[in-house]
Formats: structure tokens, C-alpha cells, sequence
């Protein structure tokens, strides 16, 4: 609008002009003085050449003549005694000024008449393409009631005598009236209107009026169409101080009609109005609410400067026929540099929030991040456009979240923009080097849709190098990436790991191939699949000599194996509610509790249903898990495993305590809101059948062999028997409570049946015990228990024992009965070498009894016995010699 406000300040000058011209150029004095040739050459300053006069009726005189080689002039009448009474004709196939010739038909008839020194001056005739006439009064140096009418000539033509452009082109018509023009004075009025059919799509109608007194004019000009309307009010000229001052007012219907005055289709409607200055150059101040808010611009020294506060965003991008991408009031300055074509714009976004588009949807449904949802209270433009480039910092900015544009240039031809990208919005953050293309129809890479190219080069999420390489449209991707970090996420932690993938994603967003390989986790990474809306399908995923550690850390299971591991994932499909392929991971020379292990497992998957087998190596021990399967709907696990290990003792580690010997069991494990294990097991003889549930192993045994279970434990051998009962832990309480019955008990060589024999003469080994039992309880490191062996003739018990893992200690008491002996004692000291202190009273009396039967007969003895104090002897005897064998024993 700038453009045509300019033009408007033209038209006024070139109407001034107008007047100017016609009066003071050589045609109007030729008129004045056309009379006298050699005078009238003289005063015009015109090269006039006489062609032929004739003199002989005089005072009547035919004067033909060519002025400037260009008009021709013919005269006829009288001159006589200084009055003149002549007809003129005028022609000439061009018109020419000070400023230029142009071609054109002349042909004016007119009349001259009157003394010399008042002389009246009329004529019509063809000019300019249209009809001329005029008359006036030529008093001295004075010309007086002038009244010069131009109708229906070419405006165009006009203009380009008066050294300017027609703005408007198409017949005008002009009407100069002047009550005197003089030396010093003048007085009159001037009125133009055109009529331009075509100027630019428009019918434009144009009405000049100028009121000229001496130096001053007034003036107003209206320009009118059916889209538009400009009032020029209030015009003042000063001639000698060349200034001019006028206010305005614009109103534009609809802007869609002036597409091709603005260079722009812009749509709805534009008012403003203001005030136009010319002093020694144009100045245009100007107001507007046509897009809410207030817009005041100043155009100068071909500068326009815009002032907007609180203008809608939304509401300018309508009227640029453009969808609102956001939503904002906008406060600042553009200008507009009319010589080097350059706009600069500082402004400031107040509540600038984007709206909802398919490209933001997009975004919130792959990755999550909803920026339609933020308000950006601290926003800015800081632009630049020249040459057809748009460059400069855009930033959207809240307390939490922001989008920075830095150093950016927009290309319009090349439709790419390069820009350093910053964006943090709920959680995450990219920052890089970006440029994106729209792709033409020449570009040999191009796709039945619009392609967009991109390449970025910088992080995501602070931590992840990405760079991203290829195109992109509405329904279609072709691009190659890379990433490398210094860590890796998963769902359930981040650990510090190399990380280094590159890979290319190709095809429609509905059916998108995607590929990659790498480094990570200390390996060698590679994937591959198809990925249709949610879901991969033909996915394949290795990963080979990698960290296990690091694997089952980022699974949240940090206390699984170490050691190098190899990993195959085919899923025919697989997404979040449907799957179905295979799973195998083996685990190469890896450590469990600092031994060595090895595992190879697979697992089938079938939507909620998995199925799985493992083979396991741990130091000597062979663990094998079949018909492993697992329901996710109900969370329902189960398998059976087999367990074979050659010697217990190389697990102290793992137990906390050094068990002895050969296990082997195989049983059913299963997982149903707690684990379940269940198992059988021939290994200590007869049948162990054992269940760990909710903290707690119980054991049922079943004619084991106590002597194969007791070589479990570092303790010396006491007796074998066949055991059968229940045996119960508490991992919780780290207790134990055994309960159990021993069928055909016999004693094994130990201290205790070696001192016996040497102290009683007693062969404990030849015993049997049917009817026996053992009864223990653990806890806090100290087992304690009772032992009782008994048959028909013979008993053995074992009370009050105490056993304390910590302190490698036993104290317990025992009593003997047995092949005709009866004593107890105690045992107490290390276990691996324990003290036994006999009680020999018994045995003492006993061999005395003996002595007496072999003496008196074993009637008379017990008689004695019976008799009153008759014990007492033998008692007070076996007493003190008891007494002194305790010193030797």
C-alpha cells in the first residue's frame, strides 16, 4: 500500500504540472505572439521559419511558418495599428517539450483577436489522442480568464510529457481554469479525472482538484473503485517552499483483488488513515486496526517503519491466504527499506501458542511431545528479508520449555531454511544444525508427493549424538541416521556405555522399513524390520559378544551372570499387545557368585504365551530347564528342570556354607504370584521329595540314608540309619526344625564307639536300632537336638545337644545301655576333635555285682540287697572307686 500512497503524492505534482506546462511552454507563447513571427521568435525563444507571408490585401496577411522543424502554423487575417484579427491552424505529427518528444497527431484551429496588448486567444482542435480547447485573455505580461479543457486524451501520453509514469492509465480529462496569471500572481483552479479500465485487474476512476492562489494550492484527490476507496483531504502546496502536506484515508474491501499491485494474495479487508508530507522528500504517517490492535507506520526516505502493538498473529496469516501456525499477539517495529528491497522486524509474542496441525499431531503420536499444549509467554522475531532471503533468531520461551531458531536463513526460491534448532518441551531436548528443502518438480529424486529434504546435526536429550540424512514427506521417509552417546537408556535405568549406531529408514510411514548396526554394550549390534503403525514385523535383532552385566543391568536384573553373551531375536511380529517369533540368548564364559557359567536358552513367544528351554553350566553343576511356559495374561510360569551337580563344596560361595558331596533332583518349578519349587531327588539313597514356596523349603524323606545326607556337612559321621520324616527351613528367619525316624540305625566308627569299647568292653558297631528317632531345631548358627536309639535289649541317647556352626563346637550328653553295660557321659569341645568325659558309677557296680554272684550266687546277692541297708555297702564302695577312676579317665 506503500507503493500506491506514492504514486498518490505523484499524481498531485503531476497535476500541478499540468497547468504549469500548458502555460508557460513554448505553445502557449507561441499563441500569445504568433502575430509578429520575428518578435514572436525573439520572445519565444523558438526557431521559427517563415515559409511564405502574403502581404497583398493588406492589412489581411497569410502567414505560413514552421516552428521547432516539428509544428506547423498557418494564419490568416489582418494585422493592422497593433490589433490583430486572425484564424490559425495548427498541426504536426509529434509534440515535443523540455523534457520529451513523443509522437502524436496534432490539429487545432483557433483564432486570435485584439490589440497587442490584450489579446484573445481561443481554439479546439485533436491532441493527445483526444479533443483540446481553450480560451483565453492575453493582457500585457498577464494572461487572463483561462479556461483549457482536455478531454478524453491519453493520460499516458500526458504524463510522459510531463516526465513521469501514468499510474493510471486510460482516457482523461482535465479542466484548467485561472482568473490571472501573471509574473507574480496567479489564481485558479484544476481538475483531472482518468478513468483506467485495466490497472492491474481494476477499474479506477481518479478526481484531481487544485486551487492555485500565487505560491499556496489546496487540493484533493479520490481515487474510487468497487474495491477500493482513497480520499486525499485537506492538500496544501507551498510553490516557494516546495512543501506539501495532505491527510488521507484508505479503505480496501477485500485485498484478494490488488494480487497484483502488492506482488502477494492477500485476503480481507485494510483501512487506514494519516497524513502525507513532502519536503524535499515524501513522508506518510498512517494508523490501523484492520487486524485488531493498533498499526502505525511512517514511510520516509524511502523507509516505511511499522509500529505494531498487540496485533493477533492469527490475524495477519489469514490475510497472507496462509494457515495460522500459532496463535500470538505481536509487539515491535518492521521496516522496510524501499531501495535495497530489505524488511527487518524486532518483536516481541506475547502468549504465542502453536495450533493444532498434522505435523504436531505427527509428532505427539511418535514421540510424545505435545507442543500445541505449551504457552510461550517469552517469545520474539528478530528477522531480516533482502534479496528474496529471510534470515535472523526466532524464539518461543516459557519458564520451563523453549523453541530457539539461530542464525537462521529462510531461501524462498530454493524453499529450504538453515537453521541451529534448540528445543526443550516436557523432558526433552534437541539441539543441532538443521536444514530443510522442499524439493522441486525438476529435482530427479523427486515423489509423487512433496518431498521435503532434511539433514540435522547435533544432540537429542543432552546426552545422544543424532544425525539424520535424507527425505521426508506427508506419507513417506528415506533417510539415513547416526547415533553415538556415552550411555544407554532402557525403561528401568541408564548405564554409562559406548553407544554407536547408523542405519536408514525407508519407505511410507504405514509400511516403514528400518535398519541399522552398530556398537554397544561393549558389542556389535544389528537390526532390521518392518514397521506398520504400532507394530514390527519380519523384526530381527542380534547382538553379538556383548556385556552381559550391562544387558541385565538395563533389564533391572544387576545380580544375573557376567561374562560375554550372544543374543537372536525373529519376531514375525511384534508390538505391545500382539507378538510372535523366537528369543535366544547364550552367555559365553560368564561368572555367577565368582564361578563359572554358562547359559543357552530360547524362548518362543505367541502373543501372551511363551515357551521356553535352557541348558546351564554353573562351576560342576548342569542345570536343564524343559517345557519352560509363560502367560502374561494370567502371569503364570512354569518348567521342569533337572539338576545334576558333581561336588556341593565348590558353591560354599554361593550357599554361605560348605556342603559335601554329589546332588542331583529334578522336579517342576513354577511362578503364580510367588515361585514354587518342587523336586525329587534318589541322590542320599531312598526318596528325598522337597517344595521351596513364599520363603520356606520343606523336606520329606523317605528311607534316605543318614550317613549319604549327613556327608552333606563337614561334621564327623556318627551313625547310619534309614531316615525318614520331614525337614523344615525358614530363609526369612534363617531357622530349621528336623523331625524324623531312623529304621535300622547303626553306629560308625568314632571316638565315642572307640573309647567305649576300650573303657566297657561295648562293641556299639554290632548294634542295630530299629525303634529310634532324631529331633533337632536351628537357629542363629546353633542347632540343638535330641538323638535316641533304642531295639529290644539296647539304647542309646544323645540329649541336650548342642552344636554352634560359628564356633565349630558340640556339648551333648549321652547314656548307654547296652550287651549288659549301662553308663553316660558327655561330649564337649571342637567338633573335629571332641573331649568325652565317662560317668563310671554304674559300670563299676555293675562289675562288682558281678564279682558277688561269683562268690555268694546271684540270689544271695540281690537277697542281701533286699534286706535293710543292704545296698549301702556296695553303693559307698562302687562310689569311691568310681570316684578314682574318674583321675584315669
Amino acid at each position: 500500500m506503500s507503493a500506491i500512497i506514492k504514486y498518490f503524492i505523484f499524481i498531485i505534482i503531476f497535476i500541478s504540472l499540468i497547468l504549469f506546462s500548458l502555460v508557460y511552454t513554448p505553445f502557449g507563447n507561441k499563441l500569445i505572439y504568433s502575430a509578429v513571427g520575428y518578435t514572436l521568435s525573439k520572445k519565444t525563444d523558438l526557431k521559427v521559419e517563415v515559409q511564405s507571408i502574403n502581404v497583398h490585401q493588406y492589412p489581411y496577411l497569410v502567414v505560413d511558418m514552421v516552428v521547432e522543424q516539428k509544428y506547423n502554423l498557418e494564419l490568416k487575417g489582418t494585422f493592422y495599428n497593433n490589433h490583430i484579427d486572425m484564424d490559425y491552424r495548427l498541426t504536426s505529427n509529434c509534440l515535443q517539450n523540455d523534457i520529451c518528444t513523443i509522437d502524436d497527431e496534432i490539429v487545432v484551429l483557433g483564432h486570435i483577436n485584439g490589440p497587442l496588448g490584450d489579446i484573445h486567444v481561443t481554439g479546439e482542435g485533436k491532441a493527445l489522442e483526444g479533443n483540446v480547447s481553450y480560451v483565453l485573455m492575453k493582457h500585457d505580461d498577464t494572461f487572463k480568464d483561462v479556461n483549457f479543457m482536455l478531454n478524453d486524451v491519453n493520460s499516458s501520453k500526458l504524463f510522459t510529457l510531463l516526465g513521469q509514469t501514468a499510474i493510471f492509465k486510460g482516457k482523461a480529462n482535465a479542466h484548467i481554469l485561472f482568473d490571472h496569471i501573471g509574473e507574480n500572481s496567479k489564481t485558479g483552479k484544476i481538475l483531472y479525472d482518468v478513468k483506467d479500465k485495466d490497472f492491474s485487474g481494476l477499474h479506477i476512476d481518479l478526481h484531481a482538484q487544485i486551487d492555485i492562489h500565487d505560491a499556496n494550492q489546496t487540493f484533493i484527490i479520490d481515487v474510487t473503485a468497487p474495491e477500493l476507496t482513497v480520499h486525499l483531504t485537506k492538500g496544501q502546496y507551498d510553490e516557494e517552499r516546495k512543501y506539501a502536506h495532505a491527510f488521507y484515508a484508505l479503505n480496501i474491501k477485500d485485498l484478494s483483488h490488488l494480487e497484483h499491485i502488492l506482488g502477494h494474495k492477500f485476503i480481507g479487508p485494510f483501512y487506514a488513515f494519516g497524513e502525507i508530507e513532502y519536503d524535499k522528500h515524501i513522508i506518510i504517517k498512517g494508523l490501523s486496526k484492520s487486524f485488531d490492535g493498533l498499526l502505525d507506520f511512517l514511510y520516509e526516505k524511502d523507509v516505511l517503519q511499522v509500529n505494531l502493538k498487540d496485533i493477533p498473529f492469527r490475524n495477519i496469516t489469514q490475510q497472507l491466504a496462509y494457515k495460522a501456525p500459532l496463535d500470538a499477539n505481536i509487539t515491535g517495529q518492521i521496516e522496510y527499506h524501499f531501495i535495497d528491497k530489505r524488511i527487518t522486524a524486532k518483536t516481541k509474542l506475547k502468549n504465542a501458542r502453536f495450533l493444532p496441525t498434522e505435523l504436531l499431531d505427527t509428532l505427539s503420536q511418535k514421540s510424545g511431545i505435545n507442543i500445541s499444549q505449551e504457552v510461550f509467554d517469552d517469545s520474539s522475531l528478530d528477522l531480516t528479508y533482502k534479496d528474496d532471503i529471510l534470515s535472523g533468531d526466532i524464539k518461543f520461551a516459557n519458564t520451563k520449555n523453549h523453541l530457539l531458531l539461530r542464525d537462521t536463513t529462510v531461501n524462498p526460491a530454493k524453499k529450504s531454511i538453515n537453521s541451529y534448532i534448540d528445543l526443550q518441551i516436557q523432558k526433552h531436548k534437541i539441539a543441532g544444525k538443521t536444514y530443510i528443502a522442499m524439493l522441486d518438480d525438476a529435482t530427479p529424486m523427486q515423489n509423487a508427493l512433496q518431498d521435503t529434504y532434511i539433514r540435522f546435526d547435533g544432540k537429542v536429550d543432552t546426552h545422544y549424538n543424532l544425525k539424520l540424512n535424507g527425505l521426508v514427506n506427508d506419507s513417506w521417509i528415506n533417510m539415513d541416521y547416526a547415533l553415538n552417546a556415552a550411555r544407554f537408556p532402557s525403561h528401568i535405568c541408564i548405564i554409562e556405555d559406548n553407544v554407536d549406531f547408523m542405519g536408514h529408514i525407508n519407505g511410507p510411514f504405514s509400511h516403514l522399513h528400518i535398519s541399522g548396526q552398530g556398537k554397544a554394550l561393549d558389542g556389535n549390534v544389528s537390526y532390521e524390520g518392518i514397521k506398520i503403525n504400532d507394530t514390527l514385523e519380519n523384526f530381527t535383532f542380534t547382538m553379538n559378544n556383548i556385556h552381559a552385566l550391562k544387558l541385565s543391568t538395563l533389564l533391572g536384573k544387576p545380580s544375573f551372570p557376567k561374562g560375554r553373551a550372544d543374543m537372536q531375536a525373529n519376531f514375525k511380529y511384534l508390538s505391545k499387545d500382539n507378538k510372535k517369533g523366537t528369543f535366544t540368548y547364550i552367555l559365553k564364559k560368564g561368572t555367577f557368585s565368582k564361578l563359572p557359567f554358562t547359559l543357552h536358552t530360547q524362548i518362543n513367544v505367541d502373543n501372551a504365551k511363551k515357551t521356553f528351554t535352557a541348558e546351564m553350566t554353573l562351576a560342576n553343576a548342569k542345570i536343564n530347564i524343559t517345557k519352560g511356559s509363560h502367560d502374561s495374561d494370567k502371569n503364570i510360569t512354569s518348567a521342569f528342570y533337572v539338576i545334576d551337580v558333581k561336588d556341593l563344596s565348590k558353591f560354599e560361595a554361593l550357599f554361605g556354607f560348605k556342603y559335601q558331596g554329589p546332588f542331583y533332583a529334578m522336579g517342576e518349578a513354577t511362578h503364580n504370584k510367588h515361585l514354587k519349587i518342587q523336586g525329587l531327588s534318589k541322590t542320599f539313597g531312598g526318596m528325598l521329595d522337597f517344595v521351596y514356596e513364599k520363603d520356606k523349603l520343606h523336606i520329606e524323606l523317605d528311607a534316605v540314608s543318614f550317613k549319604q545326607f549327613m556327608m552333606l556337612f563337614p561334621y564327623p559321621l556318627m551313625l547310619d540309619a534309614k531316615t525318614t520324616g520331614y525337614i523344615n527351613y525358614d530363609f526369612i528367619k534363617k531357622s530349621m526344625i528336623v523331625k524324623t525316624k531312623l529304621n535300622k540305625a547303626k553306629f560308625l566308627h568314632t571316638d565315642l564307639v572307640s573309647n567305649i569299647y576300650k573303657k566297657a568292653n561295648v562293641n556299639m558297631l554290632v548294634e542295630e536300632f530299629d525303634d529310634s528317632s532324631l529331633e533337632a531345631s536351628y537357629q542363629n548358627g546353633i542347632l540343638l537336638g535330641d538323638l535316641k536309639l533304642t531295639n529290644e535289649t539296647s539304647s542309646f541317647s544323645l540329649t541336650h545337644t548342642e552344636l554352634n556352626s560359628e564356633k565349630n563346637t558340640i556339648n551333648a550328653y549321652f547314656a548307654l545301655k547296652m550287651q549288659n553295660q549301662e553308663f553316660s557321659g558327655k561330649v564337649y569341645g571342637s567338633l573335629d576333635d571332641p573331649e568325652i568325659n565317662l560317668d563310671m558309677q554304674k559300670l563299676i557296680q555293675h562289675k562288682m555285682d558281678q564279682q558277688l554272684d561269683s562268690m555268694m550266687g546271684k540270689e544271695n546277692r540281690e537277697m542281701m540287697e533286699s534286706m535293710p541297708m543292704g545296698g549301702t555297702a556296695k553303693d559307698v564302695a562302687t562310689g569311691t572307686a568310681a570316684g578314682f577312676m574318674k583321675i584315669f579317665f
